[in-house]
């Protein structure tokens, strides 16, 4: 299977641009990016109706991938080529789910609460990190529900 944008020539720095774009258009009130210490983008943080958001962009995965498809190019082109992918994807995933937003198909809580952060971690990293504890239904509790809802029915 293709990678997503593998063929893009857009530089991911118009890519963020059009990302911040997209989330003020969506009413995004603060915006702020957090770089990694070669002047690449590591995150996206935003808010939206007082709550913030981290949307973390991991190109070194992307650049696997594309190492494994393409294993004669060389490896600056493959670093370069992933970021400007993964932020494509990135922005396209942004906009298909805003665009559901507006038309009344889901809540922003419901695509992008694992995103939610403290400032430090997303929710999704805090449930990783306890191994889901307390979120997870077990076999048992299931079948009890499942059998309450026969009854009533």
């Amino acid at each position: 299977m293709k990678i997503k944008n593998y063929t893009t020539a857009v530089p991911w720095v118009r890519t963020v641009h059009e990302i911040e774009q997209l989330l003020t258009k969506y009413g995004a009130t603060k915006l702020m990016k957090h770089y990694h210490g070669d002047g690449r983008i590591e995150a996206i943080f935003f808010e939206i109706n007082g709550m913030a958001y981290k949307l973390p962009s991991n190109s070194a995965r992307c650049a696997e991938l594309l190492q494994k498809e393409y294993p004669r190019r060389r490896k600056q082109a493959i670093e370069e080529q992933s970021e400007r992918i993964v932020w494509r994807v990135i922005k396209d995933w942004i906009d298909a789910q805003m665009s559901l937003i507006h038309i009344g198909q889901v809540e922003l809580q419901e695509i992008f609460l694992p995103y939610a952060t403290d400032g430090t971690q997303t929710l999704y990293q805090k449930l990783k990190e306890s191994n889901y504890t307390g979120l997870l239904t077990t076999e048992p509790e299931i079948k009890q529900s499942v059998k309450l809802e026969e009854r009533k029915g």
